[in-house]
């Protein structure tokens, strides 16, 4: 009997299974053809590549086992640290602005808009790249938390309405990310469309003010997709800085 009704519903799926493919119409996800357009300038492409052939045989050279999480490769003054996150957390949002402006003013062209060529090159794939060799500095880079710590250090202490609901946990990240990257990168247009990945950005940040707003700093750490995205990655990292106090 538990034979026949696994075979009836193995049956039943495959009715189920051939009934959807009658309507299932082509997705442009990747582009597989005999030419492909990269979404940078070629020149990128070239060095890209060159500079992973060529730290891969630095790493290969220096190390004789793969290096552990504790290797320091340096000290850094907490000074120095301390102006470079300035210096980083500023030219970031600069960056951020930048995107928002010449993606709705700047060249159709995603090759020659920064929009493009920031946010789904340079700002999704290089800050993954450097989390993953050193941890992540998302923490820093974020523009939505310079804005929100600017407006707290003018407040005078945290914007927060109400605590985080512990219900939510993660799946505010988990939901952005599918949206933004499984669904808004991989398979829309919308990274060779400056003016919409300009209306993308701004939209993203918003949410994550408005959210700061209500929550407080944990939103940043639960709900920004790139936050826990960079967070995780950063957990394999395999180099770090070490801050040198001075004497």
């Amino acid at each position: 009997m538990g034979d026949r009704n696994s075979a009836l519903t193995a049956a039943h799926a495959l009715i189920i299974f051939l009934g959807l493919g009658l309507f299932v119409t082509p997705v442009s996800a990747h582009q597989f053809a005999t030419r492909f357009d990269a979404p940078v300038p070629l020149g990128f492409v070239y060095i890209g590549a060159g500079a992973t052939v060529f730290l891969s045989a630095v790493l290969l050279v220096r190390f004789d086992t793969i290096p552990s999480r504790d290797h320091i490769i340096g000290a850094v003054s907490r000074r120095l640290i301390n102006v470079l996150r300035v210096i980083s957390r500023v030219g970031f949002l600069i960056a951020f602005l930048a995107v928002l402006f010449h993606g709705i003013a700047g060249p159709r062209a995603p090759g020659e808009n920064v929009a493009t060529l920031l946010t789904w090159s340079v700002w999704l794939k290089g800050v993954a790249l450097v989390a993953v060799i050193v941890g992540s500095p998302w923490r820093v880079l974020s523009p939505w938390r310079t804005v929100y710590n600017s407006l707290c250090w003018i407040e005078g202490g945290e914007i927060r309405w109400r605590r985080y609901p512990e219900w939510l946990d993660h799946w505010p990240a988990f939901l952005g990310f599918v949206i933004l990257i499984g669904i808004i990168e991989n398979l829309t247009r919308v990274p060779r469309l400056p003016e919409v990945t300009a209306v993308v950005v701004a939209a993203y940040g918003l949410v994550m003010l408005f959210g700061a707003f209500v929550f407080g700093r944990e939103w940043f750490e639960r709900a920004d997709a790139m936050e826990v995205f960079y967070e995780l990655l950063g957990t394999v990292a395999p180099f770090r800085l070490h801050a040198m106090d001075e004497s």
